[in-house]
């Protein structure tokens, strides 16, 4: 992802930052993100959800940073997301941060450290874990990626909720991280209250290195993960348990194949612990082969995962995806991309299988 750093002497931050003193000036403005435009079509059972359409994605991040003359970064982030759902969120994250040699403080709201460091099964296209999949073929179920029923990255409902996390620097390939989350699905300036999951406390680690096997065979890339989040029930909601989750993933790479998967396990109630309808226990797994060759990238790649979802049926929710993906990198900062997929979702009341062909441009800037 290319950034673009404007100077405080020319054109958008000349007029943003003319106003403000010499010290202040000196603050970089960065500007990255992605425009997708999908065109696909999709057929499910329910034959109501079944169609063409062209669907869209567009994120902003705009960031400013400066370094002290201790050596000191600091710096603000800013993630704006804009999408064909009516219920996308737009002003995703915001977050202040700080780096040096102790390592790296984020505060605001923004992934936990137990999401930003997990690795999951690759794929070159739409996504399949915490992907589009739903959006093309309709879920039915109670559950969603806030469970292991569509993801193996520890969500469980805080939803980007306000906190500080702690990276440590990496060292010989090994970094950890902790993150205190107040309040799940807290994004203001009210204090806590006792409605929602609180105290949430999450935990991740992971190895990123190259491995020399030696002789003529080359190194070999690998990326393995852990991670835990945990967070304390509301006592005002009745039958919601504390919410609890771990993971693992691991990514091999060598000669432009990457091999990778993941488990997670979830626990909990939906809402941020305000739902006790709507249980996140379950777990899910994928897998994944991906292969790059010049500007060309392939992967295949299999997702199962189950949830509790709705407390009054029997039974758990369901969902399995197999999904084929196609990439093109025409130049920088601009890629064709396609998937293919089927997926069955089953739930306690309702029933969905179909697939779905997709394909879109994806710029990056």
């Amino acid at each position: 992802m290319r950034k673009h750093i404007w100077a405080a002497g020319s054109g958008l931050a000349a007029g943003v930052l003319s106003a403000v003193s010499p010290a202040e000036a000196q603050v970089e403005i960065g500007l990255a993100g992605y425009m997708e435009q999908w065109l696909g079509y999709g057929h499910s059972d329910q034959h109501h959800y079944s169609g063409a359409d062209v669907k869209s994605d567009l994120r902003l991040e705009l960031e400013g940073e400066t370094t002290l003359d201790n050596g000191l970064q600091f710096g603000v982030s800013v993630r704006v997301d804009w999408g064909s759902d009516p219920d996308f969120e737009q002003f995703i994250e915001a977050f202040l941060h700080t780096e040096g040699a102790f390592g790296r403080v984020e505060i605001g709201d923004r992934d936990s450290a137990a999401a930003l460091m997990h690795y999951a099964a690759p794929d070159v296209g739409i996504g399949l874990n915490d992907g589009d999949v739903s959006d093309w073929v309709h879920n039915p179920t109670a559950s969603d990626a806030d469970s292991a029923f569509e993801s193996t990255y520890l969500y469980l409902g805080e939803d980007k909720a306000t906190k500080v996390t702690y990276f440590t620097p990496r060292i010989a390939g090994f970094q950890f991280g902790a993150s205190y989350i107040p309040e799940f699905e807290q994004m203001n300036n009210e204090q806590p209250g006792d409605g929602r999951y609180h105290d949430g406390v999450a935990l991740g680690g992971n190895f990123v290195d190259r491995l020399d096997l030696g002789g003529d065979r080359g190194p070999v890339a690998v990326a393995a993960s852990a991670t835990f989040l945990r967070a304390t029930a509301p006592d005002s909601v009745a039958g919601v348990d504390d919410a609890l989750g771990y993971a693992f993933g691991l990514n091999l790479g060598y000669a432009g194949f990457t091999l990778g998967g993941s488990y997670a396990h979830t626990a909990g109630s939906a809402a941020g612990g305000t739902d006790p309808a709507i249980s996140l226990d379950g777990h899910g797994y994928d897998v994944g082969l991906a292969y790059q060759t010049g500007p060309w990238a392939f992967s295949l790649s299999h997702y199962h995962g189950q949830a509790k979802g709705d407390v009054a049926l029997s039974g758990n929710d369901l969902s399995d995806v197999f999904m084929l993906s196609t990439a093109y990198a025409l130049g920088p900062g601009v890629s064709l991309k396609s998937s293919a997929y089927r997926v069955d979702y089953d739930g306690g009341a309702s029933d969905n299988s179909g697939y779905a062909l997709v394909g879109g441009i994806v710029v990056d800037f």
